[in-house]
């Protein structure tokens, strides 16, 4: 099967529905054990179990990825992963800089903060074994396309320079790489590759 990711554990966040949890029995399908992640406690539980349905271990966490110290503990304890997909993310409305108030953060805290300390806790591991590969969900801003406005563009900035700095753990066997569904699409013979150059 192309893309076989038989003997890969991977860590999905925002699994509880949507395109998380696509990710996640995609990869199910491809032969990985996923950890699925969402704050929706009954979404992420459905999720782990249509993984389970595919043949593959499946483990659910249900964490609050605003809340830094339980996400770090629940990732960590979790065990090492192999792959990372940092997808969790908020909706929202259209707004301008005047009407950003301090809830607006929200956005901030679960994409741009949440994804950074997801990875922070992964990526030791990850190193160590020389293999692990960063996937960062993101959204197309050109062309008018930013509907939610400046916290949009804030927390994708927020997640753009991360994702360009983290390539440089390529030398220890693991890359980083930022996805925007519609545009781009990773390879899952990617996933599994070994090389160091993704």
């Amino acid at each position: 099967m192309s893309g076989n990711l038989d003997g890969r554990r991977a860590l999905i966040t925002g699994a509880g529905g949507g395109m998380g949890r696509s990710h996640a029995v995609l990869m199910a399908e491809r032969g990985a054990d996923v950890v699925v992640l969402d704050i929706k406690t009954e979404g992420v539980e459905e999720t782990a179990e249509m993984a389970r349905s595919k043949g593959v271990q499946a483990m659910a966490l249900a964490v609050d990825a605003r809340d830094v110290d339980a996400l770090t503990a629940a990732v960590q304890g979790a065990g090492p992963v192999d792959i990372l997909v940092n997808n969790a993310g908020v909706g929202g409305h259209r707004r301008t800089i005047e009407e950003i108030d301090s809830k607006s953060s929200t956005r901030y805290d679960v994409q741009a903060r949440g994804a950074f300390f997801t990875t922070k806790a992964v990526v030791s591991a990850m190193k160590d074994r020389k293999f692990g590969k960063i996937i960062n969900i993101s959204v197309d801003l050109r062309h008018g396309r930013q509907r939610d406005g400046e916290p949009l563009l804030f927390s994708e900035v927020g997640y753009l320079g991360p994702t360009k700095a983290w390539a440089g753990i390529r030398a220890f066997g693991t890359f980083a790489m930022r996805s925007r569904p519609g545009l781009h699409r990773y390879r899952h013979d990617d996933l599994q590759s070994t090389s160091t150059n993704g």
